[in-house]
């Protein structure tokens, strides 16, 4: 359906700066281009509800790569947004309202990644992103369907300060270990 006034006239933000969200309770209506409600929701914070990727519809409206979104907002008591939220969707009846949620399937080895990089800081340096390479269709080797399907991919580029990482891992080795020795004597890594 699409937004009338009473939406239009309110405060706004494009999807893609949501972080200027203001930190008070509220209604608040995403909606596209084209003025049509895509989703209403309430939040206690509407900053924090939508902060990073905390959102359980960002995916979605994400996934709509031709579309561009607004979240547009009011102030709202808490006391009255689940009164209000109810009403508001009833009467526009947004679509992701009565979707099921679709989420984004994270790969084992995205995982792995992301707890690696949250573990590793203060060694760890991103030095950049490259674009997905292009495949060499002439080179068949062995292991092309390896190539095909890493070629598609994003190269992230990442740098180990090894030796504040060898620093890091001897103190651990002192503060773990239980032998009388200190670890002194020892080849291997306690963990």
């Amino acid at each position: 359906m699409n937004a009338d006034e009473s939406i239009l006239n309110l405060e706004k933000v494009d999807l893609k700066n949501k972080h200027l969200l203001p930190e008070y309770s509220g209604i608040y209506y995403v909606l596209d281009e084209s003025n049509i409600v895509w989703y209403i929701g309430k939040a206690k914070n509407l900053k924090k509800r939508w902060n990073g990727k905390a959102h359980h519809r960002l995916y979605q409206l994400s996934s709509q790569s031709r579309k561009k979104f607004y979240i547009h907002y009011k102030k709202l008591s808490e006391i009255n947004l689940d009164e209000e939220e109810k009403k508001l969707i009833a009467q526009y009846r947004p679509h992701l309202n009565s979707s099921p949620v679709k989420k984004r399937k994270v790969l084992p080895a995205e995982n792995l990644l992301r707890e690696t990089i949250l573990k590793l800081p203060d060694f760890l340096v991103v030095l950049g992103i490259e674009p997905p390479r292009q495949i060499n269709k002439n080179a068949i080797t062995p292991d092309w369907w390896l190539k095909k399907k890493l070629a598609g991919l994003q190269i992230i580029h990442l740098v180990l300060d090894w030796e504040k990482l060898i620093e890091f891992a001897e103190q651990d080795i002192l503060t773990s270990c239980t032998c009388k020795s200190g670890c002194q004597n020892h080849d291997y890594v306690q963990g």
